[in-house]
């Protein structure tokens, strides 16, 4: 079923991505066309380079990061910790919201050079996804990760976690056509359904990053071997066809790994469907703490009503309060729950409204984009590799004439 869309946001989701026609589009290209923000106004040029390692106690790298935005330019060094702790930051501050994952820690192999380079896209990738979010790419913590001092993972300790009302303020003022937004029954089935449908996506590209990851490895070893094979056949020929012309071949190590850019592409995949399945869960996390919230109330209501059919605890007749004390010390208790329910249930509502509007629809068709390129750029190269194999098998044959 079509979810319901007001005009603006039909515009804003039929409009964001036109029809890539350049087949031959880099993978890089590609990957900030599909995370740029949908609004031209807020589009942002972030990089991520420069890899340095720093000798401390303990060695780590530090990425360089440029770029420019409507306030001017900017410049930044960062390490892999900060980006933890942005991103923790964001989660925290923007619960329900689609934040892109960064790579998982690893200490060992992490100063390797192959190993950098493949950090310094994926956290770039993440950058480019937020700093494109209108939201997040305003929000005090992000500004400061791309103006603040360094070590940005010491410099945020001030930041507190908002309140539920505070939340609550922000998502009803950022997010204004999903502040009456209400879950129904046919709406939380279709979010069960969504759920289970990323949860398996997320299982299914697991386990093709291994299949690609494996293609990368064995082509070296067979590119390797089809070079020494045909190097071979030189000397081969040498011995048995001595009147005729050697065999002058092309250099295999030229041609690039064909399965490069499939494993780039499945690795920033899984970190985005992981930052999807995150979303989910974090609405489920709210309608568990709706549920615990209401029982909450339930039971201080039932407080409430032995008190008033004097119905003391032990505890009440040995501290020897008056009634009205404990009556009112109870509905005050219950009225602060409701709000705080009241608050949560805002949230949880914004946070369906948009996974429903905007989060699932914009993903679905952003990533089928970028996914057909990616195959159409693999298809090309395996077809030129495969000519290219052709080629030189056709200049052994031309030796026997």
């Amino acid at each position: 079923m079509e979810p319901f869309r007001s005009p603006d946001q039909r515009r804003l989701y039929d409009n964001s991505y036109p029809v890539v026609e350049d087949s031959k589009l880099s993978y890089e290209k590609l990957q900030k066309y599909q995370l740029a923000n949908h609004q031209p106004e807020n589009e942002v040029e972030i990089t991520l380079s420069n890899p340095l390692i720093k000798d401390s106690l303990l060695k780590y790298v530090v990425y360089s990061i440029n770029g420019k935005d409507k306030t001017g330019t900017f410049e930044a060094y960062r390490r892999y910790k900060d980006f933890e702790a942005l991103r923790t930051l964001l989660i925290r501050h923007w619960p329900g919201c689609v934040i892109p994952k960064i790579p998982p820690k690893q200490t060992l192999g992490n100063l390797e050079g192959d190993f950098i380079e493949q950090r310094r896209k994926l956290l770039e990738a993440f950058l480019v996804r937020v700093a494109n979010t209108s939201y997040l790419h305003q929000s005090e913590e992000f500004h400061m990760f791309l103006r603040g001092p360094n070590e940005y993972h010491k410099a945020i300790a001030n930041f507190r976690r908002p309140t539920y009302d505070q939340l609550a303020a922000t998502y009803q003022s950022i997010f204004p056509s999903f502040a009456e937004f209400q879950v129904t029954d046919s709406i939380q089935k279709e979010l069960e359904e969504a759920f289970k449908y990323f949860q398996q996506g997320q299982i299914t590209l697991e386990i093709f990053h291994g299949k690609s990851k494996m293609c990368v490895d064995y082509f070296g070893y067979y590119k390797n071997e089809l070079f020494g094979m045909f190097q071979g056949l030189k000397g081969i020929n040498s011995q048995y066809l001595e009147s005729k012309n050697e065999i002058q071949f092309d250099l295999l190590e030229s041609k690039e790994n064909p399965y490069g850019e499939l494993l780039d592409w499945i690795r920033v995949e899984i970190l985005d469907m992981g930052g999807m399945v995150e979303a989910f869960k974090k609405k489920k996390e709210y309608e568990r703490i709706k549920e615990k919230i209401a029982e909450r109330i339930d039971e201080e209501r039932k407080k409430l009503l032995n008190l008033q059919l004097d119905k003391k605890t032990v505890m009440q007749i040995l501290v020897r309060k008056p009634k009205e004390y404990y009556t009112d010390k109870i509905s005050k208790t219950i009225q602060d729950l409701e709000t705080e329910l009241r608050s949560i249930n805002t949230i949880n509502n914004i946070i369906a409204g948009r996974l429903m509007q905007i989060e699932i629809p914009r993903f679905r068709k952003s990533k089928t984009v970028v996914y057909e390129s990616v195959i159409r750029n693999l298809t090309s190269s395996s077809s030129n590799q495969l000519e290219f194999i052709i080629a030189q098998t056709r200049k052994v044959e031309e030796s026997l004439n």
